[in-house]
């Protein structure tokens, strides 16, 4: 059986959310598994009530609070780095964003347009 830090990095990212440094995944049995894993100061309900977003829940909480991993590298997963890694990288991802953004904006667009890289929305 994988470990638990495997089990988290083979659920499908469906949505980040760079303003609030969140990772939405689905809300299926296999999250529900893992966050009776992760969580121990409150229930799952509970966690699921404060970090769910339609029917997706943020996982940033549940790792980093367990001391499990640091932070979350777009393409590895949920990684065991320093979190002044993960704040680096997240304000790098930031900044590509707004520059993208306001590239649309000079070209006519809506500064609010979503922008979409392999079929999934990054923002």
């Amino acid at each position: 059986m994988k470990n638990i830090l495997e089990q988290i990095n083979s659920l499908e990212v469906i949505h980040i959310d760079l303003d609030n440094y969140a990772i939405y995944v689905e809300q299926n049995e296999q999250v529900i598994k893992i966050l009776h894993t992760l969580i121990k100061d409150m229930t799952v309900e509970e966690y699921i009530h404060s970090f769910r977003k339609d029917d997706l829940i943020d996982l940033i909480p549940a790792v980093i609070g367990t001391g499990l991993a640091d932070g979350y590298n777009q393409g590895k997963g949920f990684v065991s780095e320093s979190k002044q890694f993960y704040m680096k990288r997240c304000l790098e991802l930031n900044s590509r964003i707004e520059y993208l953004e306001n590239m649309i904006v000079s070209l006519g667009g809506h500064p609010n347009m979503q922008i979409v890289n392999e079929n999934k929305l990054i923002h």
